[in-house]
């Protein structure tokens, strides 16, 4: 159903447009985005900037064949656990509505804290699973499995899934693809 793979950091892990032509990526303010939405998004690689990215993407409809995303961790500071949990519960459905038929998410959640503090369950890969499996579920959705989506060419898609680093944290990448 989703795909976790080892390696280390590295640039040949992002994602490569080489693959699909050269495209240069178009950077949209959120009222350029908004508008654009509004007209019909084309084909293209956008970079978008928003004030509220949960608030914009409930106002909209889906539109997203991939999401890459980093969400915080607020794991070195005093922030509210509460909170947190809060983020982690609205972002993960409203990820996966953002997304088209066939649309793609790829998520980066902590794995490993090198400063003894242990991760909040809501952070771990095994819950961000689980939540992204009952959103889709919800949604009346389901998810491809990789035997169903992955084509010949498989070098394509080896791109280094884990983030290794020597700071803190050290990052998983899990990868969805929804129909």
């Amino acid at each position: 159903m989703f795909c976790v793979k080892d390696g280390s950091y590295s640039r040949e892990g992002s994602v490569r447009t080489q693959c699909f032509g050269k495209m240069n990526p178009t950077e949209l303010s959120e009222g350029q985005l908004r508008e654009q939405l509004g007209r019909g998004l084309r084909p293209g690689m956008y970079i978008c900037r928003v004030a509220d990215s949960i608030k914009f993407l409930k106002s909209t409809q889906a539109f997203a064949d991939l999401v890459v995303t980093d969400p915080p961790y607020a794991f070195n500071t005093y922030e509210d656990v509460r909170g947190m949990q809060q983020l982690y519960g609205d972002l993960v459905p409203t990820l996966v509505r953002s997304l088209n038929p066939m649309g793609q998410l790829l998520m980066a959640i902590p794995s490993l804290a090198r400063n003894g503090k242990r991760i909040p369950y809501h952070q771990t890969r095994d819950s961000v699973v689980r939540q992204i499996i009952g959103s889709v579920e919800a949604q009346g959705r389901r998810l491809m499995r990789y035997v169903e989506t992955i084509p010949q060419r498989k070098e394509l898609f080896e791109a280094p899934w884990y983030w290794g680093s020597m700071s803190t944290i050290e990052r998983r990448i899990i990868h969805f693809m929804v129909q």
